[in-house]
């Protein structure tokens, strides 16, 4: 017997056990691994795990247009741009159905020619596939959705008023590179007197390499004992220019209306203008820290209402101004000017400190202090105000 027919009667032979022993062992080895009981008829309903049905993908219709999103780390998928939806992409995957990328870490490209030729959209003819654009980004609220003809269709603009979130978002995508400021303070006594105070600030600024541009508005009221006391709105503006070096220049407008204004007991309501154009030397021109010291010339403009007259006066001035960003999100800045009149000899003071702690990138929680006194036109109200605001950055 050779070697070939021993090894044909083994396997019979084994084969024969396993048909009788081995095959009910393997098929209860099978039926514990699996979770399946050993005989159908010992099968337990309550035992039985349930299996999840495929979620299904959407599918893209035959013919469309293909296009692949490239990720920033290089990944790809295929699909179809929808379109845009703020800076978010809209794209419908193939294998993962629609997806929503922020479009500053993605990009759309046409897909690759199979081939050497490039299929055209309805299947039967080669075409040259055209470079792929970008559509233009749109307003808050808008998205373009590509309908199967290529027709822009419309969607309902999401509501902005419906969260704080969604608000903020359309904020940011109105300003642009601006960014605004909305504070209030606020208080209430009733002591041996009743009143009540309320302040009102709201601001924008932008910033570029070399120039600066800000305009603020405010407004105080405050009453005691059913008598008003202060009844003050103020507008300012600041545009300034860095030169190559420590030089800078600035035109600083400010306009002030104050409705509750006496002068030796009569009422002398006024509105007030006043033009500052000046020259500076940056001390310190640092990221976190500004330090600033320069001249200028000033031309006050009042309107004293109650006597309609009008009265124009160039006064110079001295001022100094620093600005410092302290850990924990602390920023301290302020402005002083000395004012001093070469015609009259008049002398004066105004000043403005403003300290201002960040809670998160909106919330804010800040002291100001404002402060004018002896101004060269005694005819205006000298003050002194402090305030504590809560701020909302947008």
């Amino acid at each position: 017997m050779n070697r070939h027919g021993v090894l044909d009667r083994s396997l019979s032979y084994h084969g024969g056990v396993c048909r009788w022993f081995t095959c009910p062992l393997l098929i209860l080895a099978l039926s514990v691994a699996t979770g399946l009981p050993a005989h159908a008829g010992e099968a337990d309903a309550s035992a039985a795990v349930p299996v999840p049905a495929p979620v299904p993908v959407p599918a893209l219709e035959p013919g469309e247009a293909r296009e692949i999103l490239v990720f920033a780390d290089g990944d790809r998928t295929r699909g179809k741009l929808i379109g845009r939806d703020g800076d978010m992409l809209v794209f419908q995957s193939v294998r993962f159905g629609e997806l929503r990328v922020p479009a500053a870490s993605a990009t759309v490209e046409a897909a690759p020619v199979v081939g050497g030729k490039a299929v055209a959209a309805d299947g039967t003819e080669p075409a040259r596939l055209q470079p792929y654009t970008m559509p233009p980004s749109l307003p808050a609220g808008e998205a373009v959705v590509v309908g199967p003809a290529g027709a822009p269709v419309e969607m309902t603009p999401p509501g902005i008023w419906t969260s704080p979130a969604a608000l903020l978002q359309a904020a940011f995508r109105f300003l642009g590179p601006w960014k605004g400021r909305f504070a209030l303070s606020a208080s209430l006594r009733n002591d041996t007197s009743s009143g009540e105070e309320i302040g009102v600030d709201l601001g924008f600024s932008r910033k570029w390499q070399n120039d600066e541009a800000k305009f603020e508005s405010r407004y105080y009221f405050s009453r005691t004992d059913n008598a008003t006391v202060r009844d003050l709105l103020k507008g300012n503006g600041l545009l300034r220019h860095d030169f190559r070096g420590p030089y800078f220049i600035s035109y600083r407008p400010t306009a002030e209306w104050n409705r509750n204004h006496k002068v030796n007991g009569v009422a002398a309501v006024y509105v007030f203008t006043q033009e500052a154009i000046g020259i500076g030397v940056n001390l310190i021109d640092r990221k976190d820290q500004k330090v600033g010291l320069g001249v200028a010339e000033n031309v006050f403009n009042l309107w004293t209402l109650s006597e309609e007259s009008h009265s124009v006066r160039g006064v110079q001035s001295l001022f100094g101004e620093f600005d410092f960003s302290l850990p924990w999100r602390i920023t301290i800045a302020g402005r002083g000017t000395w004012f001093y009149s070469l015609s009259t000899g008049d002398r004066g003071w105004e000043d403005q400190l403003e300290v201002k702690k960040m809670f998160s990138d909106t919330l804010s929680l800040g002291l100001r202090r404002e402060a004018r006194h002896n101004n060269p036109d005694r005819r205006i109200a000298d003050y002194s105000l402090f305030r504590l605001q809560l701020g909302f950055d947008f």
